[in-house]
């Protein structure tokens, strides 16, 4: 009898959220504007946090990013290289676009923080070197057992501190040694990534030892931009052809995860080890495109202009389409999670990846805006008839492109931006009146579940956001 009644508290509390979003009295444009100032201040929050892991023990090193302010259940507060490079990629980002709430001290503050701690890090003595995926907030490598190692942190922080640098000398910074230092350690990982590329390391969700699209993108963006800056800034020729060297032997790689059969590119090949507890028996995973999303390549292949990642995206969007109750409401966007029969913390739609989602689809407009030309194939034909209106179904042939200017290319840059509109609809409901993000959205009720305080959910909603403003100009 008491469980009964507990079980209809429960759904009670469902059904209450579900009104009070269903309501969603706030136009999204309104809320994304207000969340824009709640998610960055959260994630401030996340950066060089006072508050020690136990009580007695030091505080947090100055530059450390916890991957969230949770503790147990799961414990969060540690620095993952991942994590905490992308939310200093968010905190770059809002800087150079001259954000109102990203001031030049605090710009400083932030990096000088964490690329002194950086070049810390990458001094400490590990038998996997920068493949250690997390650390603890008082600068430690961190002892327990954990998914080791991990060879896309190394990548991901390369191209932050590219962020940091491309941004210091847009605004004609003046602090000298800042930028050498960040230089030194971009040359560090870089030179890395140079000697681990054909290893296999354990992926983004820390479950397999493989060879992953999400490490080889990114270390392949890396090893592109990062020869293109230091070649730019008067780097010996030898090293910058040595990272090219391997750039190129990667992107074919990349290209072997492309399944022409099932029609979308392949998270993982090759399993060498699992973490022991996971359920996954798919290699159809939404890592895929959150890849894309964090390497922005310039090239059309593997970036949000690619037609075998378009048709993913496509085949993704079926999966969750009737995998989560949730998306049964066709008033707003999906929700997107990881994979079919993800059990972790009960196998839910992702902040950040619902949030990355919605970035696919901006960036897909915008790169369309500023002039790009998307091809109809074999390949996006479905993905392209679902996000566009029925009415132009039947231009939509392989071997036609959406040209610049052309009427039908205007037709999909409003469709690609409305259908993102609805994603961050979805997030919009999800998301408590405080402002703070969690990582999963509960897949029944649409509530906010699993850890609080993700800074990476708050960094991949904020680059949505940024992502949205680049079409408004």
């Amino acid at each position: 009898m008491i469980r009964r009644n507990l079980v209809g508290l429960n759904l009670a509390l469902a059904c209450a959220w579900q009104v009070a979003s269903a309501a969603a009295p706030v136009p999204l444009p309104d809320w994304l504007a207000q969340q824009e100032v709640r998610s960055w201040q959260h994630m401030l929050e996340n950066i060089s946090p006072q508050e020690p892991k136990r009580p007695g023990e030091a505080p947090p090193l100055a530059g450390i990013v916890v991957g969230a302010l949770q503790k147990k259940d799961p414990d969060y507060y540690f620095h993952w290289v991942r994590d905490s490079s992308l939310v200093m990629h968010a905190a770059a980002d809002a800087f150079a676009r001259h954000r109102p709430y990203a001031s030049r001290s605090q710009f400083d503050k932030q990096f000088g923080d964490f690329l002194a701690l950086t070049q810390r890090l990458q001094s400490l003595p590990s038998k996997y070197g920068l493949g250690e995926p997390r650390y603890t907030v008082t600068g430690q490598v961190d002892t327990l057992p954990w998914s080791r190692p991990q060879f896309d942190g190394p990548a991901l922080r390369a191209l932050a501190v590219l962020d940091f640098l491309r941004t210091a000398e847009a605004a004609q910074l003046a602090n000298a040694d800042l930028q050498a230092l960040a230089t030194a350690i971009l040359r560090t990982d870089l030179d890395f990534v140079t000697s681990v590329w054909n290893q296999r390391g354990f992926d983004a969700w820390e479950e397999l030892r493989a060879d992953s699209y999400h490490t080889r993108l990114l270390q392949l963006a890396a090893l592109e931009k990062g020869a293109g800056w230091l070649e730019r800034h008067g780097e010996p020729a030898e090293r910058v052809a040595g990272y090219r060297e391997v750039a190129q032997r990667l992107e074919p790689l990349l290209d072997d995860h492309w399944d022409p059969t099932r029609g979308f590119l392949r998270s993982q090949l090759a399993i060498a080890a699992t973490d022991g507890y996971t359920a996954k028996k798919t290699d159809l995973d939404a890592e895929v495109i959150v890849a894309v999303v964090d390497a922005d390549r310039d090239s059309p292949a593997h970036s949000v202009l690619d037609d075998r990642v378009q048709a993913s995206v496509g085949v993704l969007e079926e999966l969750f389409r009737t995998s989560y109750p949730i998306n049964r409401r066709g008033d707003v966007g999906l929700g997107y999670g990881r994979y079919a029969g993800d059990v972790y913390y009960g196998g839910n739609p992702w902040v950040f990846i619902t949030a990355d989602f919605a970035t696919f689809y901006y960036r897909l407009a915008a790169r369309l805006q500023e002039g790009a030309s998307l091809g109809v194939t074999a390949r996006n034909a479905a993905f392209l008839r679902s996000a566009l209106p029925e009415s132009t179904w039947t231009q939509l042939k392989p071997g036609m492109a959406l040209s610049p200017g052309a009427a039908l290319q205007r037709q999909a840059i409003a469709a690609f931006t409305g259908k993102a509109d609805r994603i961050m609809a979805r997030l919009q409901l999800s998301t408590p009146a405080d402002g703070q993000m969690y990582e999963q959205i509960d897949k029944h009720t649409g509530r906010p579940a699993s850890s609080r305080g993700i800074g990476w959910s708050h960094a991949a909603f904020l680059e949505a956001v940024y992502e949205r403003a680049r079409l408004a100009r």
